[in-house]
């Protein structure tokens, strides 16, 4: 926005959960005045749940309308001279924040998922929307239960049951309430930004801009999105990256699969993942395991196998798109949550699914089935679940037991070598190009960017907009 808006100001009001990463983020930035385009303001300190509601955010609103200073709780800088604002784009998750600004200023939705990931969790039924027969969002079906097909528009068919393939360690009862949330303020706000494009989903998003029509609002896809590249070739050596450059001495360019499950789910029987882990290690395949979810545990004897196999890393956080840049990593194995896959589009890195839920199970069917550009491995879902559609009425029991991951993994692995593997990588980096493409002049991402602005920021007078 900024970089196309010289005369906006954007106000991001956040908490210190997140300020720290976000300006982290913002110094990846090279251009010094967008950067003054920004403004960052923590006003709800100390706290350390994310999904909880801030009694700050409503007085923080009405001190922004009124262009009063604002003081950062993290920085204890005072902003003085904002813009009263003039379009807001909130996320799904802070209904709280939307509630308060009501009906003053336009309100958009922010969705960092697919549009069809939208349309299972929050569409009508006809448009592959859940029913009320519908498994929950958060459990895994029962064998004895019967089994609905989801057609998203445009999307490899799959059962219901396999939107949530994991039980994952979220609070209890969290998954439900976002889902019921996010519903309802995509009836109460007057459009959404989706994280998507054309590129990657046609059907879903042509499905969800007629919905949204159809009530009323505006659907703007405006994806992918990341940071340009520019700073993470030349990142400090860190531990991470001298791995890395190691393997890539010892087994060359595009060896190293690196792992990683996003900042917030993590497997709360993580079984199979070791027995991954362990299959890499027999068959001599460097690796680099990032786990910084705060639900994370990697017990000791698998750190110390891992470090003793001279093969693998494992740590807490890394910086993925230094990871995702560096010319030793070949693959991604990820949970295929919309973020993750955004970088990996950037750096035309091909992943390999172990999906959990939310949008994660249609992300590795669209980028497997549909567009051939990845793999995803089946046998790890949980104990008790029911085979996939696409392997056509099988009911194979021994499908997800721990041998049949050691027999999965080693396929691919012989897989990743060869034709099958070349075919993959080039498929995933032609999509890559294609959807970064959809941000050249007149193409999809930035003619409705352009169109957002043109229609809910730009004004007449020559003032800052916020």
């Amino acid at each position: 926005m900024v970089e196309v808006r010289v005369d906006l100001v954007v106000t991001i009001i956040t908490t210190s959960v997140m300020y720290h990463k976000v300006m982290k983020e913002l110094s990846k930035v090279d251009n010094e005045s967008i950067i003054c385009q920004i403004r960052i303001v923590d006003v709800a300190r100390n706290r350390n749940d994310a999904s909880e509601p801030r009694s700050e955010f409503a007085a923080t609103f009405e001190s922004l309308l009124r262009s009063e200073p604002l003081t950062c709780r993290s920085s204890h800088k005072i902003h003085e001279g904002l813009p009263a604002p003039c379009v807001a784009v909130i996320d799904s998750f802070a209904s709280y924040a939307i509630d308060a600004i009501g009906k003053r200023i336009p309100v958009f939705m922010w969705r960092t998922s697919p549009a069809g990931s939208i349309l299972r969790h929050n569409g009508p039924p006809e448009l592959g929307g859940r029913t009320e027969s519908d498994s929950p969002p958060d459990v895994i079906t029962s064998s004895d239960r019967p089994a609905t097909v989801v057609q998203i528009p445009g999307a490899p068919p799959m059962y219901d049951y396999e939107w949530t393939l994991q039980e994952v360690a979220y609070p209890p009862g969290l998954v439900q309430t976002v889902w019921k949330t996010a519903g309802r303020v995509a009836q109460i706000t007057d459009g959404v930004l989706n994280v998507s494009c054309s590129a990657f989903e046609p059907g879903a998003i042509a499905a969800a801009e007629d919905w949204y029509k159809s009530m009323g609002k505006n659907w703007y896809s405006v994806g992918p999105l990341s940071l340009p590249p520019n700073k993470y070739a030349a990142a400090v050596a860190t531990r991470e990256t001298e791995f890395l450059d190691k393997m890539k001495g010892r087994f060359g360019e595009k060896s190293v699969i690196y792992i990683a499950f996003g900042s917030s789910p993590w497997l709360p029987l993580p079984n199979k993942l070791w027995i991954v882990i362990d299959e890499l290690i027999t068959h001599c395949v460097p690796f680099l395991l990032a786990h910084p979810s705060r639900s994370s545990h990697v017990p000791d004897e698998h750190t110390a196998k891992i470090n003793d196999s001279g093969l693998g890393l494992e740590v807490e956080w890394v910086d993925q798109e230094a990871v995702l840049s560096h010319p030793a990593t070949g693959w991604f194995l990820t949970h295929g949550g919309w973020n993750s896959l955004q970088e990996a589009f950037v750096h035309k890195i091909p992943c390999i699914f172990f999906p959990f839920s939310a949008d994660q199970p249609y992300n590795a069917a669209m980028i497997t089935l549909k567009h051939r550009a990845g793999f995803e491995l089946l046998s790890v879902r949980e104990k008790g679940s029911k085979p996939p559609f696409r392997c056509n009425g099988a009911s194979d029991e021994k499908m997800f037991t721990d041998e049949a991951v050691r027999k999965e993994v080693r396929g691919l692995l012989v897989q990743l070598k060869g034709p099958g593997g070349q075919m993959v990588r080039n498929n995933a980096e032609s999509l890559g190009r294609t959807m970064l493409s959809c941000w050249n002049e007149g193409q999809e991402s930035a003619r409705n960017l352009e169109r957002f602005l043109r229609q809910f920021a730009d004004r007449p007078e020559e003032v800052p907009t916020g």
